[in-house]
């Protein structure tokens, strides 16, 4: 990914900070903090690399999640004090980490769940794991609206999201 922010909207916002392992991120929340508008365009094309094996993507994956983690501690108060669809966006934005990590703790705790289940020890509503099923449920009108021009109909964005989240959850297993 890259960006393109007016060097007014850089001086507006203090500046660049790299305090946080995802500067990008810490300052398009203070740019939006501070009445910026952010805007997402595909036509704009960068050049990038992929990490070359799925242990180098897991350390990446590891360090966006923690710079993500770093930026709502620094952020989230003023993120909740914003108005409107700029609250939303960022609460959403700065949380985005905790979807993965309610992910992990489903996939680690099914098997156990499965077995008091089968026990008898636990309703059996238990084995939906709601809270897993929330997680896919939450983070899927995103994907969905970020492919509806790379992927016109609904089933196959529906199948991307499928692989995703299967990736994205094989990466959060230790």
């Amino acid at each position: 990914s890259g960006g393109l922010i007016r060097v007014a909207a850089l001086e507006a916002a203090g500046g660049w900070r790299p305090t946080t392992l995802t500067e990008d991120l810490d300052l398009s929340v203070r740019l939006q903090l501070r009445g910026w508008r952010i805007r997402f365009d595909e036509t704009i094309v960068v050049p990038a690399e992929l990490p070359d094996d799925v242990g180098a993507l897991r350390v990446q994956q590891h360090r966006w999640m923690r710079g993500v983690a770093q930026n709502a501690r620094a952020h989230l108060a003023s993120a909740l004090a914003a108005r409107g669809r700029t609250r939303g966006h960022l609460v959403w934005q700065l949380l985005e980490s905790g979807a993965f990590a309610a992910m992990a703790a489903c996939l680690l705790l099914a098997g156990p769940i499965a077995l008091a289940v089968g026990r008898g020890d636990a309703h059996p509503l238990v084995a939906a794991n709601l809270p897993l099923l929330g997680s896919f449920v939450a983070m899927m009108p995103v994907y969905l609206y970020a492919a509806r021009n790379r992927l016109p109909r609904l089933g196959s964005r529906l199948w991307h999201y499928a692989q995703f989240v299967s990736f994205s959850a094989a990466q959060t297993l230790p």
